[in-house]
């Protein structure tokens, strides 16, 4: 760490010459106000000073850089870790394990996914749409689907059948998890009009990325919520979907989301009776 702070400390001083001594300062300080922009809201303005007030009280532009990077890169995680109570998979590994476990599953579908795609083609059919939904603290996204061609007869029909059983056409989303607007692992995806009719704007389920594959033990038709029908069996549906948010939200490990991968996968299998 000292090696690259003199590394970055040189080539600033050879880049900027004389206006690296108001460069290294401004850019030390740009990185402890991103440093505390990791924090909750409510811890933002503390901290930011106590740091800023530690950063003017250092006199090396060594010292400037290290205190900018290690609040950035490993102070200002850790504090939001210990505020938040949030462990480290939650905050940095989730993410690595979604863009692992999507590109994996995308090269692996690749063959599938181009065949389907030929038939629509020939369909005249779209390949992709996009479908607005709710993700994340209430943000509208469009999420990628797999477009159903109509009139499917003989062996297409049969295509279309396997397609259907096995949720086929949500593999797009594999891009949603790629571009950050999903996880592999989360609560169910949400409609606007389902959000809406059900008024659950500010519920805990939106803390959470929505996900592509249902937390372990949560029942797979609360992702069919947007089929609004009977009023009451919705509201009981999103009940269930809520709780199982909360729970999932302090639950978060690497060995919950890979058993959640695969229990999807054995799902397709259904055991003979």
């Amino acid at each position: 760490m000292t090696y690259l702070i003199i590394l970055i400390v040189t080539v600033l001083g050879l880049v900027f010459g004389e206006d690296a001594k108001v460069v290294i300062p401004k850019w030390a300080r740009r990185l402890v106000i991103m440093a505390s922009q990791k924090l909750p809201e409510k811890d933002r303005e503390q901290f930011e000073e106590e740091w800023l007030s530690a950063l003017n009280e250092t006199e090396t532009y060594s010292g400037k850089i290290r205190h900018g990077l290690g609040l950035f890169f490993v102070g200002a995680p850790r504090i939001n870790r210990q505020l938040t109570g949030q462990t480290l998979y939650m905050t940095t590994y989730k993410r690595v394990f979604d863009i692992v476990f999507a590109l994996i599953s995308l090269l692996t579908l690749m063959p599938f996914i181009m065949i389907v795609a030929a038939v629509l083609v020939a369909s005249r059919e779209p390949v992709l749409i996009r479908e607005p939904v709710v993700g994340k603290g209430g943000r509208k996204f469009g999420m990628f689907r797999l477009s159903r061609p109509p009139n499917m007869e003989g062996g297409c029909l049969a295509i279309r059948r396997f397609l259907d059983f096995t949720g086929f056409y949500e593999t797009p989303q594999l891009l949603n998890v790629l571009r950050g607007d999903m996880s592999m692992v989360g609560p169910a995806i949400m409609r606007p009009k389902t959000v809406r009719v059900l008024g659950i704007e500010d519920s805990v389920c939106f803390k959470l990325l929505p996900g592509l594959i249902p937390p372990p033990g949560f029942s797979m038709r609360v992702r069919r919520l947007q089929n609004i029908r009977d009023g009451k069996y919705v509201r009981e549906l999103a009940h269930a979907w809520e709780e199982t948010a909360e729970r999932y939200l302090r639950q978060q490990t690497f060995r919950r989301d890979l058993v959640a991968c695969f229990e999807s996968v054995s799902a397709l299998f259904p055991r003979s009776k």
